[in-house]
C-alpha cells in the first residue's frame, strides 16, 4: 500500500496580479512527481491542488493549498540585489 492517498487529478498554478489570481497553468497529477503532489501535515499526506505565486521587488512567495482550501506550505525566495 502506498503512503500517498489518491490525488484529485491536477494542480492549478496561479500568479497573483493586482490582487487577482490569474491562472497560468494546470498540470495533470500524472506529470508531477509524487514528492510535489503531497505535503505531510500532522502525519497525514494532503494533496496539493493549487499553487499561488506572488512576486514583488525583492521576494517571490509560493503558497500551496489543499483540496479544502487549506494552506499547506509557503515558500519565500529572496532575490539578490
Amino acid at each position: 500500500m502506498s503512503k500517498f492517498p489518491i490525488h484529485p487529478g491536477s494542480i492549478s498554478y496561479f500568479e497573483l496580479i493586482n490582487g487577482e489570481e490569474i491562472l497560468q497553468n494546470k498540470r495533470s497529477s500524472h506529470e508531477i512527481p509524487k514528492s510535489m503532489l503531497f505535503k505531510e501535515i500532522n502525519a497525514k499526506w494532503i494533496p496539493v491542488v493549487k499553487v499561488v505565486m506572488i512576486q514583488n521587488e525583492k521576494m517571490r512567495e509560493i503558497h500551496e493549498y489543499g483540496p479544502n482550501g487549506q494552506l499547506l506550505q509557503s515558500t519565500f525566495q529572496l532575490q539578490d540585489d
